[in-house]
């Protein structure tokens, strides 16, 4: 037979841990409702949450001066190309941010189309332009 205070002690034990795992269960779930969303992360829905580049972020990737206002699509293009140049993963740089400065490029000329500053004509060409531009750099 067990001594006394080991039984007493298992008693113990099997009150205070359901309590003690339900407390902190409530604090977990208290924390993550006030915490800010994360990006990426997946939400209550059970989707993944991206949060949108802002027009400050694409200016700043491809480094626009904040005021800088009106830039031309060949200013985008021009500093697209050296960026994602410096870049090169086969030079110390990163996919990542080349992945940053593509979705820079994309959203400031999505800007510019939807403010009449290029037709979708040129938004497209733009695009497909970028998209050889990448090609022969992998090559």
């Amino acid at each position: 037979m067990a001594p006394p205070l080991v039984a007493l002690l298992v008693r113990v034990a099997a009150v205070v841990v359901p309590v003690l795992l339900k407390s902190f269960a409530e604090a977990y779930k208290q924390a993550a409702a006030r915490a800010p969303p994360i990006a990426g992360a997946i939400g209550k829905t059970g989707v993944r949450t991206i949060t949108p580049m802002t027009k400050s972020e694409a200016n700043m990737i491809l480094g626009f001066e904040k005021s800088e206002k009106d830039v031309s699509a060949e200013e985008v293009k021009e500093a697209f190309e050296r960026m994602y140049k410096l870049n090169e993963p086969e030079n110390g740089g990163s996919f990542y941010i080349q992945s940053k400065i593509f979705r820079a490029r994309e959203y400031i000329e999505n800007e510019m189309m939807k403010d009449g500053k290029i037709s979708r004509e040129q938004f497209e060409l733009a695009r497909s332009a970028t998209e050889k531009y990448i090609n022969t750099m992998q090559k």
